[in-house]
């Protein structure tokens, strides 16, 4: 059995980050669990670690950021096909800081602050844009060349939350806040 453990943002009553033992849905558990087979007995894999052939089934919901260090920025490097379609745009080389959705202080980069700082992955809860109440689940664990600094993001975004299947897609023409 998993433990919970959850944080709430201050002024919300739901909580928006999971522990590294707690993921909601099918797609985020399988991304965590490849993270944790790449790693073996290191604190944190690499990059060079993570091999597409290994994860076929997972990649159009996989995406990996940059991170880059004083000042804290994150860029988007690569983007899954379905993270695409689903999203407002491609954002592959963009910067959260120059997305209105996901700057400072968005769930999004402080999902990201929060890998980085703790070093080990979590994940949460990020609204669509444009849908009141509709959410996925986004996984992001951090990736390190040196085993110590987290130069990279590993995560994966799962969008139907009520759904178990790994590559369920909602109706086309709805846009989440990534």
């Amino acid at each position: 059995m998993r433990e919970a453990r959850s944080t709430v943002s201050p002024g919300m009553d739901t909580p928006i980050f999971y522990s590294t033992l707690q993921t909601n849905t099918r797609g985020a558990d399988l991304g965590l669990r490849y993270w944790e087979e790449r790693r073996r007995d290191r604190r944190l894999p690499s990059r060079a670690d993570i091999d597409p052939l290994d994860i076929p089934d997972l990649l159009p919901q996989v995406f990996l950021v940059d991170v880059g260090q004083e000042p804290l920025e994150f860029r988007y490097r690569l983007v899954g096909t379905q993270i695409v379609r689903h999203s407002a745009a491609d954002y592959t080389g963009r910067s959260l800081q120059d997305l209105p959705e996901q700057c400072p202080p968005s769930r999004i980069w402080s999902l990201f602050q929060r890998v980085v700082e703790e070093r080990r992955p979590f994940s949460a809860e990020v609204p669509y844009i444009h849908i009141p109440g509709k959410s996925v689940e986004m996984l992001a664990a951090p990736l390190s060349d040196d085993g110590a600094t987290v130069n990279m993001i590993f995560g994966m975004i799962q969008f139907d939350p009520s759904t178990a299947q790994p590559r369920s897609m909602l109706p086309t023409g709805d846009q989440v806040a990534f």
